[in-house]
């Protein structure tokens, strides 16, 4: 498949892509259905498995396992040769005329060649690279009310699996430069460490060795990302508590503060203040806590991987337009009937034809509705569980429940409401 441009964000836990084809159609690269690559390998006698294909291997074979071969990258020769495989895979039958890659900010020469080098080891064109931070900020000129002024800064908080970067960008016309960044050791591996030892006992006690400390890794990267979305969380262990949000926060205060302290130094060292609006990128900066320590309202993208993919196409020329979602700060949690429901809005550039065929190919577990609706009912552990989607056009906000105060943007056709809730089971 001929396609103009391929950009690719290659994570520590998961890789990303766009393409765009010759007629300017941008659409998330998509592996045997998720948009969301696991960016772990496993190599054996048999060669190599990627992906969530490498994550259930490893279940048998973990001794082959690789979880982040990104974290290596620039320091081990086989790194390049894992990160080829995720790339050749995410890539899949694609024959771009151009890549480009995302890197943080901080890389040195060494390591950013090294990611180069694992995309022509991948048998694709000699890629550009460009900062992520700066890709960030350039998406921020897709959201009305929250571009980046010519003159202006904006600090790019990007907490992400492997490692936390601040940095101070600032745009000169239709550029953007990095003026300040530093680093951070934390990152939501190192909060899943935190979270696993705070609910050791509610999540399962490891065995003994590297299988066992993954399993409960896993479970404790679960039950943070389910605490940051509500209150509560059934344990897994029979007998044990319920994990609180307030527990969990306790866990992650000192890490997640220390990274605000970072933050405020990439801003001095630009010479800025708390003039500069925040950005907050990496799926751990979702975290409420993170918010909370900064103070004011930083902006939080929903979709962080694709805001900064489509950012680092908008910079190499390509035009990202129909892709731009806007996360509205309307997403209220109410308590009812012993449980809670969340509710959030987004306003798309996708028409609601372009929203039919994702949702029929992401969300093959839901019910489809007549009114543009899908949605899924399932029981788990004593806990009904709940989650639909429903798509209206943006020239009826008011049934979509955003109410006349909530202008939606021209340019943004469509409005999704998406409700999830967990109540009390059938006694």
């Amino acid at each position: 498949m001929s396609v103009r441009w391929l950009v690719v964000d290659y994570g520590t836990a998961a890789t990303v892509a766009l393409v765009c084809g010759a007629d300017g159609v941008v659409a998330p690269v998509r592996v045997d259905g998720p948009e969301e690559l696991p960016s772990a390998v496993l190599v054996n006698a048999a060669g190599y498995v990627t992906g969530a294909d490498a994550v259930r291997r490893a279940r048998i074979d973990f001794d082959w396992f690789r979880p982040a071969p990104k974290l290596e990258l620039g320091r081990s020769p086989t790194a390049v040769r894992d990160a080829a495989q995720t790339l050749r895979r995410i890539a899949g039958d694609a024959r771009p005329e151009r890549v480009v890659l995302t890197v943080p900010a901080s890389w040195p020469e060494s390591r950013r060649q090294a990611l180069a080098d694992a995309a022509v080891a991948a048998g694709l064109p000699t890629p550009s690279l460009v900062a992520r931070p700066v890709a960030a900020a350039a998406y921020c000129a897709l959201l009305p009310g929250r571009e980046v002024p010519d003159g202006g800064a904006v600090l790019v908080y990007h907490l992400g699996a492997g490692g936390f970067e601040a940095a101070v960008v600032v745009r000169a016309g239709d550029a953007f430069e990095v003026v300040a960044a530093d680093t951070n050791p934390t990152g939501g591996l190192v909060l899943d460490r935190l979270a696993a030892d705070r609910f050791r006992e509610a999540l399962g006690e490891p065995a003994h060795d590297r299988r066992g400390w993954m399993l409960l890794l896993d479970n404790a990267r679960e039950a943070r990302e389910a605490l940051s979305r509500q209150e509560t969380l059934e344990p897994l262990n029979a007998g044990a508590g319920l994990l609180t949000r307030g527990e969990l926060e306790a866990a992650l205060r000192p890490a997640l503060a220390a990274t605000v302290v970072t933050a405020r130094s990439a801003l001095a060292a630009a010479g800025l203040g708390d003039g500069v609006p925040w950005l907050l990128t990496g799926r751990a900066a979702a975290t409420p806590l993170v918010a909370r320590l900064i103070g004011g309202e930083p902006l939080v993208l929903r979709h962080p991987r694709f805001a900064v993919t489509a950012g680092a196409l908008l910079l190499a020329g390509g035009e990202p337009a129909g892709l731009a979602e806007l996360m509205l700060d309307e997403q209220r949690t109410y308590a009812v009937g012993g449980g809670h429901v969340t509710t959030t809005w987004r306003a798309t550039a996708s028409t609601i034809e372009e929203l039919r065929r994702r949702y029929r190919l992401s969300l093959p577990d839901h019910a489809e509705h007549p009114g543009e609706r899908w949605s899924r009912r399932r029981d788990e552990r004593g806990l009904r569980h709940f989650h639909d989607i429903t798509l209206f056009p943006a020239a009826e906000p008011g049934a979509a429940g955003l109410g006349p105060a909530r202008r939606i943007p021209d340019h943004l056709p469509t409005v999704v409401r998406e409700d999830t809730a967990v109540f009390p089971g059938p006694n």
